[in-house]
């Protein structure tokens, strides 16, 4: 049955277009370390295809060995690119380049021109001719020794290559052996055919299986290029990346796609590894910066990184990487934690911060204090000497005036004095915290300031089911007397007084909230009430302590306080948070 030249030559085009696909591909990942050397292997295979085609269909001897020559002439730059990729690929540097690229060059370059002037010497061929075949005739000859040494250069060629694509799959600490294990896979199989083919072992009745193998070992070369990102994450920097370094280091490739990264850096992902191998690096961080130039240039930046214990800052550390043949590939990304650092630093900012408002608080609270307490000294002293004076010329229906308003005064500094004791002991907690059942705290505070609800008239609404807080028993009952009383005593015109006391859960802790229907504070006041000696109404009794103190307790209970009312007339209500049990 005579074979159809389409179906005879289809085989050897789809490998010709395989191999030059793959040289193309190669191509443009160029800038990557190895690229240019991968896509001259490519296109010497197309070629060597090619040249394989055309002699099969060339109808005389002359024109089948001129493409047989094309054929080993391209076989040998085939085998040269194979070796330098590998070389880069490997990273094995040479001692002398130019040396060394000069005699493969030049033995290659004899041995072509040896089998291109075979017809005026006959020293690489013998017994040439013709076999006649279906669909197309066949060139047949014997190899000479000489020719014989064309090969083994061939193949040493090839050897050395595969030797270091092994080395480099071998070595125990490189993360990328299926990228070196894929192209040992994919050259393995041509070399095999052109073994053997020298062998005279022929399949369907071809006499070179070269090509065939080609396609074969392009297409797992090829399936290496998608799965495991041949070009896109070139193996260059597995050095740097230090195991037993603390900190965080991971390779970018010329894309900024993630290429390699250490032990630490594995711990920061929230994919495997094997998914974030190839991905752009601002899809596994979403804090990256875009380029990293500030922090290449020197000014540090900083990566935020949400973790299980929360979240991390990590200062950002960016140098150039370049293979060892001295190219650019990459950049080296180093992550030092910064979090305790930062931590420290923003304690110690808001400490500043504290102290800088506790020496304000300071010196209106020494100013307060003195004017404060000189006015009740001023009082007493004033009617001593009105006392003395009294009694000296036997006035005594006035002495029992002065005493009275002596004695205001004394109380009036009495209360001041206990007021600013109890605001010194409200920045600390005197005991450990403890669960308390708020009802047990409302209470308490109720039986205290039964009297004055009784006079007032007020009526007191407490929510059922109070939660259990954490903290310290007398300061709660002081933070929510304290409120109770100015919902009393700031009451204003109000005929019918109602006092309440609520919660809402949130979480981890409880909101409490006093509200009155009094009356009520303007807003620009609302955070003015919390003060040191604030009184907004003078004609009331008081000194303007109170409400400072509950915020400290508050705040030392590690909650929150504040105001909120629509002014005047319209009630107010207080909220402050506490920790639950």
């Amino acid at each position: 049955m005579r074979e159809s030249p389409f179906m005879v030559l289809l085989p050897y085009v789809v490998s010709c277009l395989i191999s030059a696909g793959m040289g193309i591909y190669a191509w443009r990942h160029r800038r990557v370390v190895g690229a240019v050397s991968f896509t001259w292997f490519g296109t010497m295979q197309a070629l060597t295809t090619l040249g394989f085609v055309l002699e099969l269909v060339s109808p005389t001897l002359d024109a089948k060995i001129f493409w047989d020559n094309v054929q080993f002439g391209t076989l040998f730059a085939v085998s040269l690119a194979f070796w330098s990729f590998a070389q880069q690929f490997a990273e094995r540097p040479l001692m002398r380049p130019r040396l060394t690229w000069g005699v493969l060059w030049g033995l290659a370059g004899f041995m072509m021109l040896l089998i291109f002037t075979d017809p005026l010497h006959g020293w690489t061929r013998t017994m040439t001719m013709l076999q006649p075949g279906e669909p197309f005739d066949l060139l047949t000859y014997e190899f000479t020794p000489l020719f014989y040494a064309t090969i083994i250069y061939d193949y040493v060629l090839l050897v050395s290559g595969l030797l270091m694509l092994f080395r480099r799959w071998r070595s125990p600490e490189y993360l990328y052996r299926e990228q070196a294990q894929v192209i040992l896979l994919g050259m393995l199989i041509p070399i095999a055919g052109s073994v053997l083919t020298f062998l005279g072992i022929t399949i369907w009745g071809q006499r070179d299986l070269t090509p065939f193998t080609f396609a074969l070992g392009n297409i797992i070369i090829g399936y290496g290029l998608f799965r495991y990102h041949i070009f896109d994450l070139t193996p260059v920097a597995r050095s740097a990346a230090v195991e037993s370094m603390q900190d965080a280091v991971l390779v970018l490739d010329l894309d900024g796609r993630l290429m390699d990264l250490n032990p630490a850096a594995q711990k920061l992902l929230a994919v495997p590894v094997t998914a974030a191998i190839g991905l752009p690096i601002h899809q596994l961080f979403w804090d990256w910066s875009a380029d990293g130039s500030g922090a290449e240039n020197g000014a540090p930046q900083i990566l935020n990184v949400e973790g299980e214990n929360g979240r991390f800052r990590y200062e950002i550390s960016i140098q150039t990487l370049r293979s060892m043949l001295g190219q650019v590939s990459g950049q080296v990304v180093m992550l030092h934690d910064v979090t305790a650092r930062e931590k420290a630093r923003a304690e110690r900012e808001a400490l500043i911060t504290e102290l800088e408002a506790k020496n304000t608080e300071l010196e209106r609270f020494t100013y307060m204090v003195s004017h404060d307490l000189k006015s009740p000294l001023l009082t007493m002293r004033g009617f001593l000497g009105f006392l003395t004076q009294d009694i000296e010329r036997q006035r005594w229906e006035n002495v029992s005036h002065d005493v009275t308003r002596i004695r205001e005064a004394v109380a009036n500094m009495e209360m001041l004095l206990e007021d600013l004791l109890q605001l010194s002991r409200a920045g600390h907690l005197v005991k450990q915290p403890e669960e308390i059942p708020f009802a047990e705290v409302v209470r308490s505070v109720l039986a205290a300031v039964a009297g004055r609800i009784a006079l007032s008239g007020a009526q007191v609404h407490v929510a059922p089911d109070l939660p259990i807080v954490l903290g310290e028993r007398r300061r709660l009952v002081q933070v929510l007397q304290n409120l109770v009383e100015n919902g009393l005593k700031y009451m204003g015109n109000q005929s019918q007084p109602v006092i309440e006391i609520g919660w809402q859960q949130q979480a981890g802790e409880a909101l409490f909230f006093v509200r009155d229907n009094g009356a009520g504070i303007d807003p620009a006041n609302h955070e003015k009430v919390f003060d040191l000696f604030e009184r907004l109404d003078q004609t009331i009794e008081g000194t303007g302590i109170g409400l400072a103190t509950v915020k400290r307790i508050v705040e030392v209970h590690h909650g929150r306080i504040w105001v909120e009312s629509e002014g005047a007339g319209q009630g107010s209500v207080f909220y402050f948070t506490l920790p639950c049990a």
